[in-house]
């Protein structure tokens, strides 16, 4: 190694590698409003969400939904894709909130 390489990144766990490649995001990123992320999601996504708000695997939901595996994993990562969010603990707290969330009463 000369001295102007940089260093080799080794780690013994993957997931901070993967980390390490993911972008940034920018300061103050939030997640879209809830009547926007929900338009933004098919129905199926919009049911795969609830579960994972519950805290279900994949294959529970799987099996809930009469689906394969895979089929749920591909619609958690496109929830994670639309949403702008990163991993399935983020995903469940955000769908909490737009279950808890009240909408504003319009002045009478």
């Amino acid at each position: 190694m000369t001295q102007d390489s940089a260093p080799i990144l080794v780690t013994g766990r993957v997931g901070a590698q993967r980390r390490a490649a993911e972008p940034a995001r920018a300061p103050g990123h939030q997640p879209p409003r809830a009547a926007d992320a929900m338009a933004a999601l098919s129905p199926r996504e919009q049911e795969v969400l609830q579960r994972l708000r519950t805290g279900n695997s994949n294959a529970e939901i799987a099996a809930e939904l009469h689906n394969s595996v895979r089929t749920i994993e591909h619609h958690v990562s496109a929830i994670l894709a639309k949403l702008g969010l990163r991993s399935r603990a983020e995903a469940a707290v955000y769908a909490a909130s737009i279950e808890t969330a009240q909408p504003l009463k319009a002045d009478a």
